[in-house]
């Protein structure tokens, strides 16, 4: 009996849901990410997949380091000193709630 497409739906959230979980738990062991937010950015790291289908505009991406950084990726490369840059990490870093280090880690993976 083939599948209905509430068995597949059922199947995908169940997927997804397992994904999040996985990828939940690797930021706050690899990152120091607290449950809650971790489970967060997870959930933002797994809209970003399913809109790279169609690629990011800049101010997609824009939103969604806002949303994960507190910082704008544009703020980022807009800013022309050490200093600069230094206080756009840590503003992140107490975003989601992690030493500078860790944050800098974060950005180096995500981009």
């Amino acid at each position: 009996m083939p599948a209905s497409s509430k068995d597949l739906e059922r199947l995908y959230a169940s997927h997804e849901h397992i994904v999040i979980d996985q990828t939940s738990k690797n930021l706050q062991t690899n990152f120091g990410l607290s449950e809650e937010r971790s489970s967060e950015v997870a959930r933002l790291m797994m809209n970003i997949q399913a809109h790279k289908i169609k690629s990011l505009t800049r101010s997609e991406f824009n939103m969604f380091s806002k949303e994960l950084l507190n910082v704008s990726l544009q703020d980022f490369k807009e800013a022309n000193s050490a200093e600069k840059t230094e206080a756009l990490i840590e503003k992140a870093a107490a975003a989601n709630n992690i030493s500078n280090e860790h944050m800098k880690s974060v950005l180096q993976e995500m981009f």
